[in-house]
C-alpha cells in the first residue's frame, strides 16, 4: 500500500495551517497539536526539521512559535516529502540504480510498468505545491479545524 508516513502526514498539516493562517500568524506546536489533535512532542520535532530546512521561522519570546516562510508556498510536495523522509520510492527498484534491488529485480516481469507508475507519481509531486493544496483544505464550515489529508490529493475533476 502506498501511503504518507506519519511525519509526512504532520508535516503537511503543519505546512497548510500556517498558510490558512497566513502570513505573519503565529502558532506554537501546542497551539497545532491541540487544534489537530497531534501528540506534541513528534510535532514539535517535525517543526524543529521544517524550521531547519527553511519551510517555517522560528518566533521567540512568550507568544512565539513558528510562522511561515514566504516562499514556502511554492515548494513542491515532493521536495517536503523527501526532506522530512528521504527518497519517495514505490518499491525497491524505483530507488538509484546503483542501489540495492531486490532479489527478482533482473527477471521482474513488472519492474518497467512499476517504474513508470514510480515517474509519474513523483512527477505529480514534484508539480504540486502547497499553494496548490491551501485551497483544497479549507476545512467545512461546522466541522472545526480538522483537515483530512487523504483530500490533499484528490483532484478536481472538470
Amino acid at each position: 500500500m502506498l501511503s504518507l508516513t506519519r511525519r509526512v502526514d504532520y508535516g503537511l498539516i503543519a505546512m497548510l495551517h500556517f498558510i490558512r493562517s497566513g502570513p505573519g500568524a503565529v502558532s506554537s506546536a501546542r497551539d497545532i497539536s491541540e487544534q489537530y489533535h497531534i501528540p506534541r512532542f513528534l510535532l514539535a520535532n517535525i517543526l524543529k526539521g521544517m524550521h531547519k530546512q527553511g519551510f517555517i521561522r522560528s518566533v521567540r519570546g512568550t507568544k512565539g512559535g513558528y510562522s511561515i516562510e514566504p516562499a514556502a508556498e511554492n515548494v513542491s510536495i515532493a521536495r517536503f516529502i523527501q526532506t522530512l523522509e528521504g527518497p519517495i520510492r514505490v518499491a525497491d527498484c524505483t530507488g538509484n540504480e546503483q542501489e540495492t534491488e531486490c532479489e527478482i529485480s533482473t527477471w521482474c516481469p513488472v519492474r518497467e510498468p512499476v517504474r513508470e507508475i514510480h515517474r509519474r507519481i513523483l512527477k505529480l509531486l514534484e508539480e504540486m505545491t502547497f499553494a496548490d493544496l491551501a485551497p483544497v483544505c479549507a476545512a467545512p464550515e461546522g466541522q472545526g479545524s480538522l483537515i483530512p489529508v487523504s483530500s490533499f490529493f484528490t483532484r478536481k475533476k472538470g
